[in-house]
C-alpha cells in the first residue's frame, strides 16, 4: 500500500488530464468567442445593409410592413441563412417608421453550436439592432449646425417669419428645444426637420417639424476657402459715394453715411477687422463674395441700411456669397438688420457663427435661391425672411450639398 501511495505516476497522470482537459476547454473557448464575434459582426452587416436598402426602396415599393421587411429579410437570409453557421435560427423583427422617413430592425440569433459557450449562453445568443434613415427630401435653404444648442434655430418675437420655397430647414442640435419659434411667428418650408426638439405652437409651422432626424454634415466642410496674399488696402473707411475693388482688407471695412457703394466683381477679403455698412448707406454688386478671416472679422449691417448683393458664377467662391474662415473661434455675431436685404443671392456660410436677422424688414425674398448655414440662427423683431431654391432661374451654382439630396440615407443606430 505505501509503494502505491508513494508511486507519483498515477498523480502525474491525473495532472496530466486536468491540464489537458484545462487546455481544451481554453482552446474551445477561444474558438468560441471567435466564432462569436465573427458571427456577430456578420449579423451587424447584414442587418446595416437591409435597413439601408429597406430606406432607399420604400419611396418606390411602398412603407408597407411586409414590403419594408421582405427587403431586410433577403439580405439576412443571403447573409446568415444560406451560410454554413452550426444550424443557428434567425429572427428578424422590422419596424417601418414611414412618417419618419425610417427603417428599425432587430436580429435575433438562436441556438447555434457552440463547444463551450453554448452551454452557459441562454436564447437569443446574439442580438443586434440597425436603423437607417432619409437624410432628407429637400433642398437645403437653412441647416444650423451645432450638435446641442438650446434655440439654435429661433424666430422670436413681433411677428417673426421665416419661409423657405420649395426647400427644406434642418437643425442639427440634439436638444428637446431646438427649434423655438414665439406666438405668432411663423415658420414654413417644404420640410422640417431637427436631430432634437421643438418649443413651439405646430399652428406656427408648417408642415409639422419631423424630430430625432439623423444629423446632417456641413455639406461644405470640404469646400476649399480662397486664397489670398498681403494686404492690399489697410484699415478703410468710406464716407462717400465709392467704388470698391477685390482684394484683401486687413483692419476691416466700414461703409458709413448717405452714400452708395459699389463692389467690382471678385472677391473680397475682410481680415482682423469688421464689416460694418451704417448711416443709410447702399451697397450693391454682382458677383461677388466675401472671405471673413482673422481676429474681429465680423460683420454688421445696420437698419438704416440697404444690400444687393449676388455671389460669383465661378471661381474658388462660386455660388458663395460670404463664408467664415472654419478656423474662426465659435458663437461670434454676424448681424443683419438692414431695411432692404432683399438681394442676397448665394451661399451665407458662417461654420463657427451665430447669424442674427432683425428688424422689420424683408430679407432675400427677391433673389433667385439663398442658402444660409450657420452654427445657429436667431431672427428677431420682426423681418420677413424668404428663401427661394429657384436654382434654374439664375447662372450662379448652388454648391455641391446645398441642392437637392434626394435618396440620401444614412445609418442612426
Amino acid at each position: 500500500m505505501m509503494r502505491f501511495i508513494k508511486d507519483r505516476a498515477g498523480g502525474f497522470s491525473t495532472s496530466f488530464a486536468l491540464v489537458g482537459l484545462f487546455l481544451a476547454a481554453s482552446v474551445g473557448v477561444a474558438v468560441d468567442y471567435s466564432i462569436y464575434a465573427n458571427q456577430r459582426t456578420a449579423m451587424k452587416q447584414s442587418l446595416e445593409t437591409g435597413v439601408l436598402a429597406a430606406v432607399r426602396e420604400a419611396p418606390v415599393q411602398g412603407w408597407d410592413e411586409d414590403t419594408i421587411a421582405a427587403v431586410v429579410d433577403s439580405y439576412v437570409d443571403a447573409n446568415l441563412r444560406k451560410a454554413s453557421f452550426g444550424g443557428a435560427e434567425y429572427v428578424l423583427d422590422v419596424e417601418p417608421l414611414p412618417e419618419r422617413g425610417r427603417v428599425r430592425a432587430t436580429l435575433w440569433q438562436n441556438d447555434h453550436g457552440y463547444f463551450v459557450l453554448g452551454h452557459f449562453r441562454k436564447n437569443p445568443q446574439i442580438v443586434v439592432q440597425a436603423e437607417a434613415a432619409i437624410v432628407s427630401s429637400a433642398n437645403i435653404c437653412v441647416l444650423a449646425l451645432d450638435g446641442s444648442a438650446p434655440a439654435a434655430l429661433s424666430l422670436g418675437k413681433a411677428r417673426t417669419s421665416l419661409t423657405a420655397r420649395n426647400c427644406g430647414v434642418f437643425v442639427n442640435s440634439t436638444d428637446r428645444h431646438a427649434i423655438h419659434v414665439e406666438r405668432q411667428s411663423t415658420l414654413s418650408a417644404s420640410q422640417i426637420c431637427t436631430a432634437g426638439g421643438y418649443d413651439a405652437r405646430l399652428v406656427d409651422m408648417r408642415p409639422q417639424p419631423q424630430v430625432d432626424c439623423p444629423v446632417i454634415p456641413d455639406p461644405l466642410a470640404g469646400r476649399t476657402p480662397p486664397s489670398f496674399g498681403a494686404c492690399d488696402y489697410r484699415d478703410v473707411a468710406v464716407d462717400r459715394d465709392a467704388t470698391l475693388h477685390p482684394g484683401v482688407y486687413c483692419g476691416g471695412l466700414d461703409i458709413n453715411g448717405s452714400i452708395e457703394v459699389k463692389l467690382t466683381p471678385g472677391i473680397y477679403v475682410i481680415k482682423d477687422g469688421p464689416w460694418t455698412i451704417g448711416g443709410n448707406a447702399t451697397l450693391s454688386g454682382e458677383n461677388v463674395g466675401f472671405y471673413l478671416t482673422g481676429s474681429g472679422s465680423t460683420m454688421s449691417f445696420e437698419n438704416s441700411s440697404n444690400i444687393a448683393l449676388t455671389a460669383p458664377r465661378d471661381g474658388p467662391m462660386a455660388g458663395m456669397l460670404i463664408f467664415e474662415d472654419r478656423a474662426s473661434p465659435p458663437n461670434r455675431v454676424f448681424e443683419i438688420s438692414s431695411k432692404d436685404a432683399e438681394m442676397l443671392l448665394g451661399t451665407i456660410y458662417l461654420p463657427k457663427g451665430k447669424l442674427y436677422v432683425r428688424g422689420k424688414n424683408r430679407f432675400a425674398g427677391a433673389a433667385a435661391w439663398t442658402a444660409i448655414i450657420a452654427r445657429e440662427i436667431v431672427a428677431d423683431d420682426g423681418p420677413a425672411i424668404e428663401l427661394n431654391s429657384d436654382y434654374a432661374a439664375t447662372d450662379i451654382p448652388v454648391p455641391e450639398g446645398v441642392g437637392a439630396v434626394d435618396g440620401q440615407v444614412r445609418l442612426t443606430q
